[in-house]
């Protein structure tokens, strides 16, 4: 009875719909660059979870025109729009001046480069390389269509200007260079560390992870997976040493990357498994309601704050913070679990009218559809099992 995209193409609607919604609040200026996965938890829709996939952070908007927009305003996207029309315009002019020549040719094959890289990069984004292949097509084709324009300009070499002009010249490209290799190597400690924290060995993922800090001290996917390798070490030593370890590699990476939630989540989690008094419960409870600012839709944070409330009996909150994680994920067996050992068993009332709550939202949820039936079949319910 209606059209529903699936699979990328699906992903990539529910992207731009809720790209749309960030452009709507920062229209002038927008939201600047490389800040899109800081704010667009806030503003991503329910269908955009189950399409992406949950805790995705998504950094673009998979859309030049969108990319622009929410990045740098409505009116920057004009100007480069502009600028695109100038550039086809002035291609569009050489070809009466060469009719059959070599230029005219080239003119063409610039023209659908250019073309071709804006057609693709309305479904996609452009990377450094790629966009960096596409100035240059601008700059070889505005540069052609205008030659017969030059007027040669007579310089004396060896004068002061220049030889500044060659050192600052050089100073950039070696810092350059030095950048590109930090992070380069950084880059490979990392996946290193990722090898070894997959193979378990801990330990030696910690050195790897610690290396890629080094080289990229403000890169906040290093500092969360270094606080998983040195969570994951303090489960197998359960050493005090250890978990303090963990969680000063998660409060370092709440600094360095303050809008990833999964800095405060992890944290919370750890309190929640090592804590020992009334004021780690606090701090888990305060860094878990932390990362639900930053990304509504955490659903294992509503889990954290469930087991928080329980730990100090409050059953009704820890009750309402299981069917908010299933409100949001009607697939996650934790919170059922949660619910059922609440409730004291899958047959009684709390439990399927918490369920029926579930899919009146879901209501076509095979994971909720079942777990009711499962629910009136402990009570003897079969036909509506």
């Amino acid at each position: 009875s209606r059209l529903e995209y699936i699979g990328p193409t699906g992903s990539r609607i529910e992207t731009w719909q809720s790209v749309a919604r960030v452009i709507a609040d920062r229209p002038w200026l927008g939201s600047g660059p490389e800040t899109l996965k800081m704010i667009f938890p806030q503003y991503e829709n329910d269908r955009f979870r189950f399409q992406e996939g949950f805790h995705v952070k998504q950094d673009r908007s998979h859309n030049e025109v969108l990319d622009l927009a929410v990045t740098k305003g409505v009116p920057a996207l004009l100007v480069y729009v502009w600028m695109l029309f100038l550039f086809f315009r002035v291609l569009w002019k050489k070809r009466h001046s060469d009719p059959g020549g070599e230029s005219r040719l080239i003119t063409a094959t610039l023209a659908g480069a250019a073309a071709a890289y804006l057609a693709q990069n309305q479904f996609s984004f452009g990377v450094v390389a790629i966009t960096s292949l596409f100035w240059v097509i601008l700059g070889m084709g505005t540069r052609l269509s205008t030659q017969e324009n030059d007027v040669e300009l007579q310089t004396s070499p060896g004068t002061i200007t220049n030889w500044w002009g060659v050192v600052a010249g050089g100073l950039i490209v070696a810092t350059g260079v030095l950048v590109a290799v930090l992070f380069y190597r950084g880059d490979l400690f990392y996946k290193s560390g990722k090898t070894l924290s997959e193979m378990r060995m801990n330990d030696l993922a910690i050195s790897q992870y610690q290396d890629a800090l080094r080289d990229s001290p403000l890169e906040g996917t290093y500092s969360v997976n270094l606080g998983l390798a040195e969570l994951n070490h303090w489960v197998d030593t359960a050493r005090d040493e250890d978990f303090r370890a963990a969680r000063n590699a998660f409060q370092y990476g709440q600094k360095i990357d303050p809008f990833n939630a999964d800095n405060y989540y992890i944290e919370s989690r750890l309190l929640l498994m090592g804590g020992k008094n009334v004021k780690d419960i606090a701090e888990a409870r305060r860094l878990a309601q932390k990362a639900l600012q930053i990304d509504p839709y955490y659903t294992e944070v509503h889990l954290n704050l469930a087991v928080a409330a329980q730990s100090e009996k409050n059953i009704p909150l820890a009750a309402n913070h299981y069917m908010q994680a299933l409100l949001i994920n009607p697939k996650l067996d934790e919170g059922y679990q949660g619910l059922h050992g609440i409730y004291r068993g899958a047959g009684s009332s709390g439990y399927r009218a918490a369920l029926k709550r579930i899919a009146q939202k879901y209501p076509d949820s095979s994971d909720v559809t079942v777990r009711l039936a499962e629910a009136f079949q402990m009570t003897g319910d079969l036909p509506q099992a």
